[in-house]
C-alpha cells in the first residue's frame, strides 16, 4: 500500500478506499488481512466522536487480546444472527469477576452431550464468619449456590469437600418445613380426613428397550424420619426397599417395609401407611410408591429423608388419590405391602416400661437392680404379682438339660453363669427317656453331682439315680430314717415292718415275717437267713459287714444278665491275692508313664511293679526308673517306644493283710 494525494491512496487492485469512511480489503482468493505492529504491541481504537480518545479498544501486547470499553458501565456484547449465539473453543476461559444473566427470559446453564456439567472451585474455601445466614469466606474461593437476593446460602462446598446447608429447603407449597430434605405428607383442610396421598415414587430407568428387561435390577433403599403436628403425635422411622427383577418374562419386586419405633397414639399402623409395588407389563414402566392416609382434618405429618440409595427416578409427589385404599396394577409380580412394626421401648419417670405409648406394668428399680412385673416397688431381683402369676420355661429345641433354673452362690465372680456358680442347685427338665424333672447339686470342690432328685412323668422318684427303674422311690446312697417305715405286701411278700430303735435301744433290724433279717450286734451288721431261705432250716449268717470298713466273704463275684445271649446270665469271680492291691494299665507311646496323682497317698511306692509288652514288633525296652510318681521307660534301639503296660502296687492307706492267722 502506498500513499497518493490527500484524497486518494495508491493501492493494489484488491484494496479499495472510500473517502466516505470505508476501507475494503477484498482479495480474489485466500484471506484478506491487516497487519499492525509496534515495539509495545498494537491496538485499534473505535469511537463515535472525534473528541473521544476511544469508546472501545482491541489491544494486544503479544500475550493476549484485551477488549476494553471506555466506561465501567459500558457493556461488551457478542451477538450473532444464527442459532449458535457464542462459541468458545479454548481449553479454559477465566472470568475475573462475575457472570450475570438478563431478566427477559429464564436463564440456565446447560451441559452438552459430551458429559455432565461440572462446576469446580479453584481452591478449597472456608467460611470465616456468618451474619444473617450470609457467610464471609477466606480468599480461597469455594463454590456457593445462593437462593435469593438476601444472599441466603442453601449449600456450599467446604474445604473438606462436604456439603453444608445454611438456609432451608421447602418440602411443600402450602407450608415451610425447616431442615434439608424435609417434606410435607398430605394437606390440611376440612375434607382431608381419610384421604390417601402418594408421597414418594421410585421409577426404574429404562435402557431404551420395550420389555421388562429394561428395568432389571433397578432398586432403591431409603430411610425416613416421620414427625407430626396435631392430635396424632408421631416420632418414628420408615424403612423401604425394593428391587425390580424379571423371571419367566414376568416382572416382580423384592419388597421390604418397616416402621421402626412406632409411637402414635391415634393412627393405626397398618392402615396409615402402605407401599404399593407395580410390576407393569408389556413394556409399561414399573414403579413403587409410598402412600400415607390422613387421620383427621387438621393434623399433618412431616417426613425427612435420612438416606436413600437408588438407581431409580425418585420423585416427591404428595398427590391426593382419594379415600379408596391404594392398590397395585394387578399385573403378575405386583403387590401391596403393609409395614412390619418394631415398637420403641423406653422407661418413663415412674420407672415403668412403655411400649410405644402403652404402659406395660413392668417396672425397673435400677437403684437395687430389681424387676417388678405387676409391682411398682419390687422387693426381690424378680418380683411377680398378679391374680394368675406364673413363670414358664420352654425348650423349643427339645434338647436335654436346656430349660433350667440355677440357684447358688459364688463370691469369687461378678457375673454369674452356671459354670461359675461355686455352690448351689440346678433345676432342669430333661426331655430324654421318661421326660423327668431333675435337681442337681453344683459343688466347685467335688464337681457337679447329678440326680440329686429326679421326678419322672409317671411320678417315680429317684434320689441319687435317674428314677428309670420304675420304682416309686429309689434311693442310691446312704439313707437315714427316724421312726418306722411300714411296707405293704404289694411288692414284697409278708414284709411287715422295718424298725429303727436308735441309739441305746435294741439292735436295729429289718424283719421279714421271720424269713429274712438284718441286725446290728457287736459293731457288726449281720445279714442272716432263716428257715427255707437258707435251705437248711436253721439260722445261717450269710454276710458280715465290719463297721470299721472291711468287707469279707467266702468269695466275691458278679452275676449279671448275659450281654450277648438272651435268657442267660454271666458270672465272674474276683482275682484274689495276699495284699490289698491296685493296678493301672494302658498303652505308652513315648518314654514316660504318668501315674495317677492319688497314688501318692494311696500306694506304697516300693511295691510298684511294671510289666511292659512291645506293640507291633520286638523292642528292647526296660524300666529305667520310678520316681516323682512317674515310670521312665528306656530302650536300647532307635525305634520309638510303643508298648502296653500293666502296673500294680499295694495300698498303704489300710493295714497290711494278715494272710494266715
Amino acid at each position: 500500500m502506498t500513499y497518493g494525494s490527500a484524497s486518494t491512496i495508491d493501492t493494489e487492485s484488491t484494496l479499495t478506499y472510500n473517502p466516505a469512511g470505508q476501507l475494503s480489503i477484498l482479495p480474489a482468493s485466500g484471506y484478506g488481512r491487516i497487519e499492525m505492529g509496534g515495539s509495545a504491541g498494537a491496538y485499534i481504537d473505535m469511537k463515535n466522536d472525534s473528541s473521544d480518545d476511544f469508546d472501545a479498544r482491541l489491544l494486544t501486547d503479544g500475550t493476549g487480546l484485551d477488549i476494553i470499553t471506555a466506561g465501567g458501565s459500558a457493556p461488551i456484547s457478542l451477538k450473532t444472527n444464527g442459532t449458535q449465539r457464542m462459541k468458545i473453543e479454548d481449553a479454559q476461559t477465566t472470568l475475573a469477576h462475575h457472570l450475570t444473566f438478563g431478566t427477559t427470559s429464564n436463564p440456565y446453564i446447560k451441559a452438552g452431550t459430551g458429559g455432565p456439567l461440572a462446576i469446580w472451585g479453584d481452591e478449597d474455601g472456608l467460611a470465616t464468619s456468618y451474619s444473617s445466614n450470609t457467610p464471609t469466606y477466606s480468599t480461597a474461593a469455594s463454590i456457593q449456590l445462593r437462593v435469593n437476593a438476601s444472599n441466603q446460602t442453601a449449600m456450599e462446598i467446604q474445604n473438606n469437600k462436604d456439603i453444608k446447608t445454611y438456609g432451608f429447603l421447602k418440602g411443600g407449597s402450602h407450608s415451610d418445613v425447616y431442615g434439608a430434605n424435609t417434606f410435607i405428607m398430605g394437606t390440611t383442610g376440612s375434607t382431608a380426613d381419610n384421604d390417601w396421598f402418594e408421597v414418594f415414587r421410585w421409577t426404574p430407568k429404562t435402557d431404551g428397550g420395550s420389555d421388562d428387561e429394561n428395568w432389571r435390577y433397578d432398586n432403591f433403599q431409603a430411610t425416613f424420619q416421620v414427625t407430626a403436628r396435631g392430635i396424632g403425635r408421631s416420632n418414628f422411622n420408615l424403612h423401604v426397599r425394593g428391587e425390580y427383577g424379571v423371571q419367566d418374562s414376568n416382572g416382580w419386586w423384592t419388597r421390604e417395609f418397616i416402621i421402626d419405633g412406632w409411637d402414635d397414639n391415634v393412627a393405626d399402623d397398618d392402615t396409615t401407611f402402605k407401599m404399593v409395588y407395580n410390576a407393569g407389563t408389556g413394556g409399561s414402566t414399573p414403579y413403587a410408591s409410598l402412600y400415607q392416609k390422613r387421620d383427621e382434618d387438621w393434623e399433618f405429618r412431616q417426613i425427612k429423608l435420612i438416606q436413600c440409595f437408588t438407581n431409580c427416578y425418585f420423585d416427591y409427589l404428595n398427590t391426593n388419590v382419594g379415600e379408596t385404599d391404594p392398590t397395585h396394577d394387578t399385573n403378575t409380580g405386583s403387590a401391596n405391602l403393609d409395614p412390619s412394626i418394631r415398637r420403641k421401648l423406653y422407661v418413663d419417670a415412674n420407672e415403668q416400661l412403655i411400649n410405644g405409648v402403652a404402659a406395660t406394668g413392668i417396672y425397673f428399680d435400677d437403684t437395687n437392680d430389681r424387676l417388678g412385673v405387676g409391682m411398682a416397688t419390687p422387693q426381690h431381683n424378680l418380683d411377680i404379682w398378679g391374680s394368675d402369676a406364673s413363670i414358664r420355661l420352654v425348650d423349643t429345641s427339645d434338647a436335654d438339660n436346656s430349660a433350667k433354673i440355677v440357684v447358688g452362690e459364688d463370691s469369687s465372680v461378678t457375673v454369674a453363669s452356671e459354670a461359675s456358680v461355686e455352690y448351689g442347685w440346678e433345676m432342669h427338665y430333661n426331655s430324654s427317656g421318661n421326660d423327668f424333672f431333675e435337681l442337681k447339686m453344683m459343688d466347685a470342690t467335688n464337681g457337679d453331682v447329678a440326680n440329686a432328685l429326679v421326678v419322672d412323668r409317671f411320678g417315680n422318684v429317684g434320689i441319687g439315680n435317674d428314677a428309670s427303674n420304675g420304682y416309686k422311690l429309689e434311693v442310691s446312697g446312704t439313707t437315714k430314717l427316724s421312726g418306722n417305715v411300714t411296707l405293704g405286701s404289694s411288692y414284697v411278700d409278708n414284709v411287715s415292718m422295718i424298725g429303727f430303735s436308735g441309739d441305746g435301744g435294741s439292735p436295729n433290724s429289718i424283719l421279714s415275717d421271720g424269713q429274712f433279717g438284718i441286725s446290728e450286734n457287736s459293731d457288726k451288721l449281720t445279714i442272716w437267713e432263716k428257715g427255707t431261705i437258707g435251705g437248711s432250716g436253721a439260722s445261717t449268717a450269710a454276710f458280715t459287714f465290719d463297721h470299721n470298713g472291711h468287707f469279707t466273704a467266702v468269695s466275691k463275684s458278679f452275676d449279671i444278665e448275659h450281654p450277648t445271649e438272651e435268657g442267660k446270665r454271666l458270672m465272674h469271680g474276683s482275682l484274689e491275692g495276699p495284699e490289698h492291691g491296685v493296678y493301672i494299665r494302658g498303652r505308652l507311646e513315648g518314654d514316660t508313664i504318668e501315674l495317677p496323682d492319688y497314688w501318692l497317698g494311696l500306694v506304697d511306692e516300693d511295691t510298684i511293679t511294671v510289666q511292659l509288652t512291645p506293640n507291633k514288633g520286638f523292642q528292647q525296652i526296660y524300666v529305667d526308673r520310678i520316681e516323682d510318681n512317674k515310670v521312665y521307660v528306656g530302650t536300647q534301639t532307635e525305634t520309638p517306644i510303643d508298648c502296653f503296660y500293666f502296673i500294680q502296687a499295694e495300698r498303704k492307706d489300710v493295714e497290711k493283710m494278715v494272710v494266715e492267722y
